[in-house]
């Protein structure tokens, strides 16, 4: 007889009239957590136990998914431009097949608890069984089912008592028709991906027509070890083990036994029936085993014989048994099944074979019953009979199993980015940071050595972003951004490099007075180094000279005036210039010797091969109608990384980043100009570069701030984690990054941003992650572990910075 045989809404009977209420458990992303955290997330299903007394059953359930193209690109807004379709197109085709061969997987998990005993009402059911028709042996046929009213408002009442009980600690929902029509089917065809869903309906019978439409008209062919069931012309083999016996001690977290599934390179599924007796009935129970045992103890040492060690160990556990019993502890029997299944007999029996090795050693006996098949195939419907022995232990012992366990990572839609936990798939959807639905800031951050792959995943997400339309303005001090010409997007490069070309103007940054004031102060701020304590004169003649060109004619106001407004304090000191303030003559000699400095050194940049380029008319057109602007800072000299502690700035890298400091504030410039609504990228190479100075880490402050009502995307990609570390951009962050480290200081210093805590496991995976790997923050704080995979597989090619990729 078929297990379930009528439902309501969640509300499922079966052929004995009992009613299960069943809901869908949300895991919470677990692995990376701190113990105490750990804790937390593994608690509310104790307490659940604590409170609860009755049966229940877990199915912990593998989906295998398949997503259509049309299903893929449903919920992204791409790009009208042809060529961008097409582009979209290919990834898009690449992204599914990737998905279909990697044979991607989520994690359903659902508990069914038994509702309190409601008014019996009578089945009247004949089966007829034939040995090769599965649905004669499943389903019971309906001749004739009352319902009444009453029972069905009880059952119901009880059900809504209960889920407000358990709403406040677990995070479930209940589940409706899609979902039993999930499980019916994955327990029927339990390898690939499932045939489309009924249609929702709110109540109904599991009788022939509906088990028909929902196995698709499969055959059972019951085993000594297996079952085989035959699926049109395909045959399907599954098989099942079982727990008999498990460790005496695991650890409150950390001992996943039942979590511990997502990791497998195949999928496995399980259930999970389970009992909860009140603490004074077990604590009966447990005094008259321990009296048995007792007597057993005595009558092997009347014998002059010797108690074995178990009789003495179960003695003594049950005193503390009692204790706990005593103290209001429930006790558990629980019966654990597992499933794997394959369309190759072979290949089942190495997954099986695999699966007993694993839960082997680590001191969990594991068999695979024989006759007992069936029994275990039907234990995983909705309110079916266990088909396994039975274990008694704690309520600790199944919490610890890990059922509010998670290992998702990354947005809930959007583009495939790459894998996580065994074969879940990474997804990432541009601009959702930002909207009403997540509200948060959706800045990202990217750290790792060089060839850890962080500038590949900064292009990954420029095409992505790109496919939807967005404008993209990249800052590009290793000319590594220069590959976009091959894709099909409107693209402008902009050298400013130390061997081009381009002069740019430093008080035409902005079309607001207010900014390009700003803008140029804080640029000649920077190259005359006027933020030493001992350097106010100097701030205070870098502030009159740019004063005194925001008062010339637009066509005027350039580095050129800059010079003839110094040399004019040189000469004169203030008098002769338009003030806001009175001149102090005493402080005349000090201003004019400060001007003199300025004067001299900026002559003297002015006739070198770099400093010439800010002495420029006009400017770039860094704010056109081109999708993709790209501004090359290649061999400009910038501070190294590894001695920015061991020695000061030179002149020329002081130069070369007060370049990289203007090109950063155009692109500022060039994403406030875009229409609001548009989706903006920013991605800053190099990064570090301008969190060491004042005006660089004013301008990124600045950009994440507005970046939420801009709708702009900044990406930092930096060296290590500690240059974030700054108030106003590390609590800023949406998603986190971080590839391959080396050192311990560094690893800590990921460990703070992603938010997990350091310890020699998290430093030897740091220091062993290959290419393409990272751990990665989504905008929910979780973390995972993931490896980046693009779309299709020629952007791996042409992003590579290796030196695979030549112009």
């Amino acid at each position: 007889m078929f297990p379930t045989a009528v439902f309501e809404e969640n509300i499922v009977f079966n052929p004995r009239g009992e009613a299960y209420a069943f809901y869908r458990l949300s895991g919470t992303t677990y692995e990376y957590l701190a113990p105490h955290a750990k804790r937390s997330v593994l608690r509310p299903f104790e307490e659940l136990l604590y409170v609860y007394t009755g049966d229940g059953q877990l199915l912990y359930l593998t989906e295998e998914l398949t997503i259509t193209e049309k299903q893929y690109v449903g919920p992204i807004s791409l790009s009208n431009e042809p060529d961008i379709i097409k582009e979209a197109s290919r990834h898009t085709y690449s992204a599914c097949q990737a998905l279909v061969e990697g044979r991607a997987q989520a994690r359903r998990v659902y508990l069914g608890l038994k509702l309190p005993t409601v008014n019996k009402f009578d089945f009247s059911f004949s089966a007829k069984e034939v040995r090769d028709h599965f649905l004669d042996i499943v389903s019971a046929i309906k001749k004739n089912t009352n319902i009444s009213e009453r029972t069905i408002s009880e059952a119901v009442r009880a059900e809504r008592e209960l889920y407000h009980q358990m709403s406040g600690t677990l995070d479930i929902s209940r589940i409706t028709f899609s979902d039993l029509d999930f499980i019916v089917r994955r327990n029927v065809q339990r390898a690939g991906a499932l045939p489309p869903l009924l249609s929702p309906r709110k109540k109904g019978v599991f009788d022939r027509a509906l088990l028909y439409a929902m196995s698709e008209g499969a055959i059972i062919d019951p085993k000594l070890n297996y079952v085989k069931i035959t699926l049109g012309d395909r045959e399907l083999y599954q098989t099942f083990l079982t727990f008999a016996d498990v460790p005496r001690y695991i650890r409150d977290y950390d001992d996943e036994w039942l979590a511990a599934l997502n990791g497998h390179l195949f999928p496995v599924d399980a259930v999970i029936h389970f009992k909860v007796e009140a603490p004074v009935k077990a604590r009966g129970k447990v005094i008259s085993r321990k009296k048995i045992a007792k007597d057993q103890i005595n009558e092997s040492y009347k014998g002059e014989g010797e108690a074995s060690e178990d009789s003495e160990w179960a003695v003594g556990e049950s005193r503390s048994l009692e204790s706990k019993l005593s103290g209001g502890m429930p006790l558990i029997t629980f019966h654990t099944t597992f499933s794997v299944a394959a369309y190759d007999k072979t290949e089942m029996e190495a997954n099986a074979k695999a699966l007993m090795q694993f839960y082997r050693q680590r001191e969990y006996r594991v068999v695979r019953p024989p006759g007992d098949q069936v029994k275990c195939f039907f234990s995983f419907f909705p309110a079916g009979n266990p088909g396994s022995v039975g274990i008694e232990t704690d309520p600790g012992f199944l919490s610890a199993g890990g059922p509010t366990v998670g290992y998702e990572v990354g947005d809930n839609r959007g583009f495939f980015i790459g894998w996580t936990k065994g074969k879940i798939p990474v997804f990432f959807l541009p601009g959702l940071a930002m909207s009403r639905e997540e509200n948060t800031t959706g800045t990202i951050v990217c750290t790792g050595v060089l060839g850890g792959g962080k500038s590949n995943l900064k292009k990954l997400i420029m095409e992505l972003s790109g496919l939807m339309g967005a404008r993209i303005f990249s800052i590009d001090p290793k000319d590594e951004d220069h590959v976009f010409k091959k894709l099909p997007f409107e693209m402008k490069q902009i050298d400013l490099s130390a061997l081009g070309e381009a002069k740019i103007n430093p008080f035409k940054l902005s079309v607001e007075t207010i900014r390009a004031r700003a803008i140029a102060n804080d640029y000649l701020d920077l190259i005359l180094d006027t933020q030493r304590d001992d350097r106010e004169t100097r701030r205070l003649v870098v502030a009159t000279a740019v004063n005194q060109v925001m008062l010339r004619s637009p066509e005027n106001q350039d580095m050129h005036t800059v010079l003839d407004t110094l040399e004019h304090i040189t000469k004169h000191g203030l008098t002769g210039l338009e003030l806001p303030y009175p001149v102090n003559e005493a402080s005349n000699s000090r201003i004019q010797e400060e001007a003199q400095n300025c004067l001299m050194h900026l002559h003297t940049m002015s006739m070198s091969s770099l400093g010439r380029m800010v002495f420029g008319k006009g400017t770039p057109d860094l704010g056109g109608t081109e999708q993709i602007t790209v501004v090359n800072l290649k061999e400009l000299p910038l501070p190294q990384p590894d001695k920015r502690k061991e020695q000061k700035i030179t002149e020329s890298e002081r130069q070369g980043v007060g370049l990289m400091y203007l090109a950063a504030a155009a692109a500022r410039e060039a994403m406030l100009r875009a229409p609001r609504d548009q989706l903006k990228v920013l991605p800053i190479d190099e990064g570090w570069v301008l969190l060491d100075i004042p005006e660089g880490r004013r301008l990124i402050k600045e950009i994440i701030r507005m970046s939420r009502s801009f709708n702009i995307i900044p990406i930092l990609c930096v060296q290590n984690a500690s240059d974030i570390d700054i108030d106003g951009i590390r609590n800023n962050v949406g998603y986190v990054f971080c590839f391959r480290a080396n050192y311990d200081e560094e690893i800590k210093d990921n460990c703070k941003m992603l938010g997990i805590q350091y310890n020699e496991y998290i430093q030897k995976m740091f220091t062993s992650l290959e290419s393409g790997q990272c751990f990665m923050r989504d905008i929910k704080h979780r973390v995972g572990k993931v490896y980046i995979s693009p779309q299709p597989d020629y952007l791996l090619q042409l992003f590579d910075t290796s030196g695979g990729n030549k112009r």
